[in-house]
């Protein structure tokens, strides 16, 4: 909720939240309008990449929140920006800001 909170406060249209894969890959299916997803890498009992996947197919810049930071991360995602919590508004709005100049 942090997170959602942090992105309306920097102007961004919230999607979601999915907090599961199942409710986060409906999403993906209904081809819902993004510009960017913040995916924390750990979603319940499963982990985002088959989302990340789909996201990555479809053009859309990915951001990754952690625990584990990069550590956390696959090598094969890591030149997407990732974001080791706790984390700052500053550096989620900085995140967004580097994925969509570089996509």
């Amino acid at each position: 909720m942090q997170l959602e909170d942090s992105l309306i406060e920097a102007g961004c249209e919230v999607v979601g939240p999915a907090m599961r894969l199942k409710v986060a890959q409906r999403m993906v299916e209904a081809d819902t309008k993004v510009g960017v997803a913040v995916l924390d890498v750990n979603l319940g009992d499963a982990t985002v990449f088959p989302i990340a996947e789909s996201l990555q197919d479809m053009g859309i810049p990915i951001v990754f929140a952690t625990g584990y930071g990069r550590e956390g991360v696959p090598y094969e995602w890591t030149r997407y920006p990732i974001l080791q919590k706790p984390y700052t508004a500053r550096q989620i709005e900085e995140a967004i800001l580097t994925v969509i100049a570089t996509e």
